[in-house]
């Protein structure tokens, strides 16, 4: 029973307001960093490492809501030269 409880709690916190495809969000070439306007008028930004690591939920700077960055890993092919 405690389990369930804590399950609800979680998804409580993760709940996430869309999808984005990071196609959608600007690039900042500078940072390496990408952002895209909340509808509260604020922003979520992820970086280029933080995709790396595997990071592809982000808040909002300005609200409580999150987003779920959608990509594709794209691995680097090596030279067999």
């Amino acid at each position: 029973m405690l389990n369930s409880k804590v399950d609800q709690r979680n998804k409580k916190v993760l709940a996430i307001s869309a999808d984005v495809d990071l196609d959608d969000m600007a690039y900042d070439e500078e940072d390496g960093s990408y952002s895209f306007l909340c509808r509260c008028s604020g922003y979520y930004f992820i970086t280029e490492e933080m995709l790396e690591k595997g990071v592809d939920i982000v808040g909002c700077n300005n609200c409580s809501l999150r987003i779920r960055v959608l990509y594709d890993v794209v691995e680097d092919e090596e030279d067999d030269e």
